[in-house]
């Protein structure tokens, strides 16, 4: 910890050597007796002033919450020597602020005995990420104030903030799901529950598969079949390119939230999931099920960072593992990247299914616009540029559904749902 002098020292010694200097000039004595209490405080403070070597343990009672919710932080600081007071500041990074008081970190101050019986506070979490507590900044004073060492101490504690919860009211329907059981309706006859249609009787049908009210008024037997119940791979592509060289990407926070909302639905519905992060930083996780899926994509998530970047990017470089034949690709993109809709175009052309979700950061853009000085005309070029995007990727068979910047994730991705329902264009 480092050591230096506190306000009280200086002013302790100033009095000091005016006292004795005036003494001397003068010759009174008088100035020398009232000069000597400052300066037995002074020798006494310096004498007594010990290094301390205190220690500070930092703990958080959740590693995983949600966007909200608050995180209990328990300190405690313990020192081998008396010192006289302790003030204790625990920064945090992120978008993270204390409840009492209302700043940015919390502090304590008080005795060495108090602070060592342990201290907690409240921190409340903003938007997601990964948000970082500590380490424990310690301010120890000597016995008469005069004396003071400062540091950072104990390590640093992380905790992983969630995006918010939020319901799906309807899956993403594969168009041609695996054949494992899961959620999803399959389009061919076999096991399930839900009804598909009656046909006549076969030899070896089984009797419980019979329709009695149908065969009763035909007079012969029918029977029911049904769509048997699939599981899919979704895999979900996240666009991480920069819209400029400071990295500013204000639809990355949206895109993630929404990746999330999708994977959890999905993984809920004994579905295969699987996340790509696909511009500056490309990174993937394949599909996977199963709460150990749902952990590693919360960290791949939570790690997802936009960055600015001119090289080549493609799809032709993922391995072939990433995205399954036959597996639902969904992107969450702004649309402002060529090479994003190049990537989308070219998963389409493959022969898999693909749906994109375009997050409208058009306010974000004409702020940007007007700052630097740009006319009304280039927004507009710029919308209608955007137009062209959406009906080169509807040209191929991929549907785009807009999401507002005013509306839930929730709803744009069951808008979504719905529209997948409807034929699409071929590939052409």
């Amino acid at each position: 910890m480092n050591r230096h002098g506190t306000p009280r020292l200086v002013a302790y010694g100033t009095l000091t050597v005016l006292g004795l200097f005036a003494a001397i000039v003068t010759g009174r004595a008088e100035l020398a007796a009232l000069a000597a209490p400052f300066a037995l405080i002074f020798a006494a403070g310096l004498v007594l002033a010990e290094t301390p070597a205190p220690t500070a343990t930092l703990r958080l009672d959740a590693e995983r919450v949600v966007e909200g919710d608050a995180v209990i932080v328990d300190v405690t600081v313990t020192t081998d020597v008396p010192v006289g007071r302790l003030e204790v500041l625990v920064p945090s990074s992120g978008d993270v602020v204390a409840e009492e008081p209302d700043a940015g970190a919390l502090a304590w101050s008080g005795t060495s005995r108090a602070l060592a019986a342990g201290v907690t506070g409240r921190l409340r979490t903003g938007h997601w990420g990964l948000v970082r507590v500590g380490p424990v900044w310690v301010r120890a004073d000597a016995p008469l104030g005069l004396v003071r060492w400062e540091g950072a101490l104990g390590g640093v504690a992380s905790v992983r903030v969630l995006p918010g919860t939020a319901t799906l009211r309807t899956m993403l329907r594969p168009s041609e799901p695996r054949a494992v059981a899961g959620s999803h309706l399959a389009r061919v006859r076999g096991d399930g529950l839900e009804f598909a249609e009656v046909r006549p009787y076969a030899p070896g049908d089984r009797l419980r598969a019979v329709n009695w009210a149908v065969s009763a008024r035909r007079d012969a037997l029918w029977v029911n079949q049904r769509h048997p119940d699939r599981s899919a791979d979704l895999v979900v592509l996240v666009d991480t390119f920069s819209d400029d060289r400071e990295g500013t990407a204000p639809a990355l926070v949206r895109a993630v939230r929404a990746a999330w909302l999708l994977a959890t639905a999905h993984l809920a519905g004994h579905d295969r999931v699987g996340v790509v992060t696909f511009g500056g930083y490309p990174a993937w996780l394949t599909p996977g099920g199963g709460e150990r899926a749902l952990l590693a994509l919360c960290d791949r998530l939570l790690a997802t960072r936009a960055a600015w970047t001119e090289a080549q990017r493609s799809v032709r470089f993922l391995p072939a593992h990433v995205i399954p034949s036959g597996a639902l690709v969904v992107g969450l993109t702004p649309l402002h990247d060529m090479r994003m809709v190049v990537a989308l175009a070219d998963l389409r052309r493959r022969g898999l299914d693909v749906a994109a979700v375009e997050i409208d950061v058009l306010d974000e853009v004409a702020v940007t616009v007007i700052d630097r000085g740009l006319g009304p005309s280039v927004l507009r070029l710029w919308q209608l540029e955007l137009e062209r995007r959406r009906t080169a990727l509807a040209a191929v068979g991929i549907p785009v559904v807009p999401w507002p910047a005013d509306e839930d994730a929730a709803l744009a991705l069951d808008t979504l749902a719905r529209v997948r329902r409807r034929p699409v264009a071929g590939i052409r």
